[in-house]
């Protein structure tokens, strides 16, 4: 029995355009301890839907969780524990989480200054899972460190109560 899966969010609506097949399946998703939607931007309306459609077959949407990372980190390093209860008003960004230990995360404006809290900016990273470069390509290893060592992720995000959206 699964108790541990990840899909993205495409996945998810895939199986929502077979909702019925899904409705009119048995299966027991009670086993399943944590659903992890990683690889691409949330859809917070369609992971609702999704959790939505699976719960008469066991399935809790407190089990939904999200998380963040890049090629560059080689895995996620942010995790959402609150995932679908976290999203503003049920339409915006959805919460992408907290860093892993030893893994930190700064937004920084246009001018390279610290933001605000809740101030959308620059996302920039730093950790033991960051890659230290991109092979045989020293002017974009250049261009995505900071001179102070953390690296331009190039995404747009803000940190609330210390957790991190992608915007």
């Amino acid at each position: 029995r699964v108790t541990f899966a990840w899909l993205p969010n495409f996945a998810m609506a895939l199986l929502l355009r077979q909702a019925d097949a899904a409705r009119s399946g048995v299966w027991d998703l009670g086993c399943l301890k944590s659903m992890l939607s990683v690889a691409e931007p949330i859809a917070y309306p369609t992971a609702r839907a999704f959790a939505e459609l699976l719960r008469p077959h066991g399935f809790q949407a407190a089990a939904m969780h999200a998380a963040w990372g890049m090629t560059e980190t080689a895995a996620a390093v942010v995790f959402s524990e609150r995932y679908l209860s976290a999203a503003s008003a049920g339409t915006g960004p959805v919460e992408a989480g907290r860093p892993v230990p030893g893994f930190s995360l700064r937004i920084v404006t246009e001018r390279g200054e610290p933001a605000g809290e809740g101030e959308t900016g620059r996302l920039q990273i730093q950790g033991p899972m960051v890659a230290s470069g991109y092979y045989r390509n020293d002017a974009l290893t250049s261009d995505s460190f900071t001179a102070d060592g953390w690296f331009r992720t190039g995404d747009l995000a803000f940190i609330l109560d210390g957790a991190m959206t992608i915007a």
